[in-house]
């Protein structure tokens, strides 16, 4: 993929904000080229872009449910 195409592609399908962590998991991960010729990544039975797993990481790794409040 050259320069030009890289500014085209919508966020979740990037890889700059891959952390090193993410990037040493992707380099054990399955991989594929979407039709186009980006590469996805199977991570537990689903395929994900670069940016869109880590932030299905991220998400693992912080998420912290809050206590309901029914008086709301």
């Amino acid at each position: 993929m050259d320069a030009s195409q890289e500014l085209h592609l919508p966020n979740y399908m990037k890889d700059d904000k891959v952390s090193q962590e993410t990037k040493n998991l992707i380099s054990s991960l399955p991989s594929d080229k979407y039709f186009m010729g980006y590469s996805l990544y199977n991570y537990k039975g689903c395929w994900y872009y670069p940016n869109t797993l880590q932030a299905v990481l991220d998400v693992q790794k912080h998420f912290r449910p809050r206590r309901h409040n029914p008086q709301r």
